[in-house]
């Protein structure tokens, strides 16, 4: 008797199993959503579809947008008649049927741009700095609570910011707020150049390198410049006419710090 129930309960057992394995489970089916962050280049109400331009991908992407399509708006609930070209969206969809499960939108998504130069100007009623290039029109930026600024390396106040320090900034362009900027003596930020080797002087210990687009430069090789061919640590005497090369100096003296060759054939 004891054997024909424990042969009953493992044929149970053995049937049940059976049939767990031809029905596909729910977990075994469910896919984890994809995310995608575009700009809005296309809203189709009509037909209830939305296409973004995403970041890091080539082609648009079309998403279905459903009863389900969870929408918030700079925060609130949202339709998508609401969403406009332009807008930044942060989406949730289902990879297989396209169809979006959330979209995060942003209707004054933040533009960033960036500036260096030369400060020309500091307005301490407006919280203001204005930094000119070397080439374009100079660009005025609100300093606000929430700028980061560091002058000569250390944390600093718009008051430590000097009218002729270089400086470099990121900020939006939409609101020309500064997120950070970085201001110090100039004199204390090399130049850079970068182009092909036209000359070497080796008495008179310089080399001239002519960029693509520009005048050429004309540097003074010192005992404390660091001269790199191909990665390894060079003399003077190995740099030749025609090399790409990309150098660091000091721009009131010509003196270079860094030079740094390219040299084909030679690893």
């Amino acid at each position: 008797m004891l054997r024909k129930i424990m042969f009953l309960t493992l044929s149970g057992i053995a049937l049940l199993l059976a049939a767990s394995a031809l029905v596909p489970s729910a977990e075994a089916g469910h896919k984890r959503p994809a995310h995608v962050v575009g700009t809005v280049v296309a809203v189709d109400v009509d037909g209830s579809t939305l296409t973004l331009a995403p970041k890091h991908r080539a082609e648009d992407l079309t998403l279905n947008v459903t009863d389900a399509t969870k929408i918030v708006i700079d925060g609130e609930d949202g339709t998508l008649a609401e969403i406009a070209i332009g807008n930044l969206v942060r989406a949730r969809f289902d990879r297989k049927t396209q169809d979006a499960i959330s979209l995060r939108v942003l209707t004054n998504p933040p533009q960033p741009a960036k500036v260096r130069g030369t400060v020309t100007a500091v307005d301490q009623d407006a919280a203001t700095v204005t930094i000119t290039p070397e080439e374009g029109d100079a660009v005025t930026l609100n300093i606000t609570q929430d700028t980061k600024l560091v002058v000569n390396g250390e944390p600093a106040a718009l008051a430590d910011v000097q009218v002729g320090m270089g400086a470099h900034a990121h900020y939006n362009a939409a609101t020309m707020n500064a997120r950070h900027l970085v201001a110090g003596d100039i004199e204390s930020r090399p130049a850079k150049i970068r182009g092909t080797v036209t000359a070497v002087d080796l008495n008179a210990a310089t080399v001239t390198i002519t960029p693509a687009e520009g005048d050429a430069v004309t540097l003074n090789i010192t005992d404390e410049t660091k001269i790199f061919i191909n990665h390894h640590s060079a003399a003077l005497a190995d740099v030749v006419v025609g090399s790409k090369a990309g150098a660091r100096y000091d721009a009131d003296t010509l003196n270079a710090q860094e030079l740094v060759i390219h040299k084909k054939g030679n690893h």
